[in-house]
Formats: structure tokens, sequence, C-alpha cells
């Protein structure tokens, strides 16, 4: 599987449900030579929604501004996924999508790898959007015996205790990836 990841030219993902095994793979895919697939980053999809605020990406100041809104991002901070803002700013940007290849181009660049992948469970929803910004990406998803699933989501206070709200959101992030 890396090896095909590896060859590609656009990203990939990893989704499926949170505690369906996501951490796991991308730990076994990051430890490749090549390829590095950070912490959780959860910018994409929210900052998608904020685009209008930022006005023509191919102006640097703008890129400029939403490059600064996304480095204080709680993800991003806490996974230390943007290090040298100028070196992602000398990349040439004129979308959204650019401005995402560039910072985690530099991230893959930070790790001495050559081909960046992202896992966030987050974006299984929003998989349309991954399509839309990444026409070709590969999504990998991955999916764990509900059961199982639940059980583990019970032992975690960050997620719903309610059994029945687990289960539907399981089913859901199941179902949702077959959208695109």
């Amino acid at each position: 599987m890396t090896v095909e990841i590896y060859k590609q030219k656009t990203p990939f993902f990893l989704l499926g449900s949170q505690r369906s095994g996501t951490t796991m793979l991308r730990l076994m895919i990051n430890n490749h030579p090549n390829l590095a697939v950070p912490h959780e980053t959860a910018f994409m999809t929210v900052f998608y929604h904020k685009l209008q605020e930022y006005g023509d990406l191919s102006k640097r100041e703008n890129a400029a501004h939403l490059l600064e809104d996304i480095s204080q991002y709680h993800l991003v901070v806490r996974g230390n996924h943007i290090t040298d803002k100028s070196a992602i700013l000398s990349y040439p940007i004129s979308s959204f999508s650019n401005l995402i290849n560039a910072i985690m181009s530099e991230y893959a660049k930070a790790q001495g790898k050559s081909r960046w992948g992202d896992k966030t469970p987050y974006y299984t929803p929003d998989i349309d959007i991954l399509w839309q910004l990444f026409p070709g990406c590969k999504i990998i998803h991955l999916i764990r015996d509900g059961r199982d699933v639940l059980l583990s989501q019970l032992k975690i206070n960050w997620l719903s205790n309610s059994v029945p709200q687990l289960a539907e959101d399981w089913r859901w992030k199941t179902t949702i990836c077959h959208k695109v």
C-alpha cells in the first residue's frame, strides 16, 4: 500500500470513525522514509468554510493572513505543523489548495520526507471538500467493527458517553466515506 501512495502525485487522507485504527495506520505509514503523516491537522475544512474572509489568495498579504490564522489553530499548534512561514509563503500560492500543499510539503520537508498525507477523522463528513481541494487524492477509509469502536470510545472523556449517539456516529462515518 505505501508503495502506491508514495508514487502518487496528490495527497492521501486516512479517514474513519474515531478509535477505528487511523492513528495506528498513521504511525505505520509515517515510518516510511518518504511519507510524512502528522498528528491530526483539522484546519483544512475549518478554514475552507472561512475562505471568503481572506480574499484572493494569490495576493501575498491575503495568503499570509490566512497562514497566520491557520498557524494559531489549536491542533496546528499542538502538532507543530508550521515552523517556517516564510518558506511556506515562498511557494506559488493562488488557491487554498496551494497553501495547504505548501504547509504540508514544508512539514514533510522538515521531517526529511518528500510526500505528505493526513490523518484527521474529523474530515470524514467533509470528504467532498477534500476531493474538491485535491481532485484524484487517495482516500484510505478504515472501518473497524462498530462494537469495538464503541467500547473504545466509551473509555475516553472527549467523546459522548451515549451509546445510541456513538453508534449512529459510527454508522454515519462508515457510510459517508462512500459519497465521493
